[in-house]
């Protein structure tokens, strides 16, 4: 687990090398090249090396280093578990139209928690396909109240569906209700709805006082994400 901050494979674009995208450097080039497993058993052993305070070279003496990223200047997990705050989520429909929903959210056991409709009319939903499909989701949190307070939390990750949990369900409705009643219940308890979760495996935090640029958070692991205070 990197604790200094996120760190950097692309020293162009300071972003982390995913599947299908070629670097500006060597051995960075060669993570957008190889499969999924084996660029993420190489981004393991690279981040190793950057926690215990080595820096890596990735391109063999040409001018791209591995190296930490600030921390935010805000508290991020503590930023997603302030009530009221509401989940801008993306993913694909079955023919690949994109699907955008605002949806409320809960951060727990290191995952987004959500709770949607099932299809409807015999139209599949969106997100509960992505999850049972273990697709990637997007997402992004964000509050625009200038000058004192533009955050934002952008996540990528890998979706499921749960099990039927009712109890959490509720948590995540408590984030919004001002007052819990008897329908509320009816509404969590509905078989209308299905639990699903998200990994926020990468993304990025940034936050800026003042409307004034500030030093942008990145992580590669949920492990990293949670480790921020």
């Amino acid at each position: 687990m990197i604790t200094p901050g996120s760190l950097v494979l692309d020293g162009q674009r300071g972003e982390p090398v995913s599947e299908g995208r070629q670097a500006g450097c060597g051995a960075a080039g060669c993570l957008a090249r190889v499969s999924a497993s084996v660029a993420r058993l190489i981004w393991s052993s690279v981040m190793a090396a950057v926690a215990d305070g080595q820096p890596v070279d990735l391109d063999c003496g040409r001018g791209c280093i591995m190296g930490p990223v600030e921390r935010p200047l805000f508290d991020v997990l503590g930023f997603l578990n302030e009530p009221t705050h509401v989940a801008s989520v993306a993913t694909v429909t079955s023919r690949g139209r994109p699907a955008l929903a605002m949806m409320w959210f809960l951060l727990e056991d290191g995952r987004l928690w959500f709770n949607s409709p099932e299809a409807q009319q015999d139209q599949p939903a969106p997100f509960l396909r992505a999850a049972g499909e273990a697709h990637d989701v997007a997402v992004m949190v964000a509050t625009f109240d200038p000058p004192d307070d533009v955050r934002q939390f952008r996540a990528v990750g890998p979706a499921r569906l749960e099990k039927r949990d009712v109890s959490r369900v509720r948590r995540i409705y408590e984030r919004y209700v001002p007052e819990w009643s008897p329908s509320w219940s009816s509404h969590a308890e509905s078989a209308k709805f299905r639990l699903w979760s998200m990994v926020p495996e990468r993304g990025m935090a940034v936050t800026f006082p003042g409307l004034d640029d500030s030093p942008t958070c990145r992580w590669a692991t949920e492990a990293d994400l949670l480790a921020r205070r």
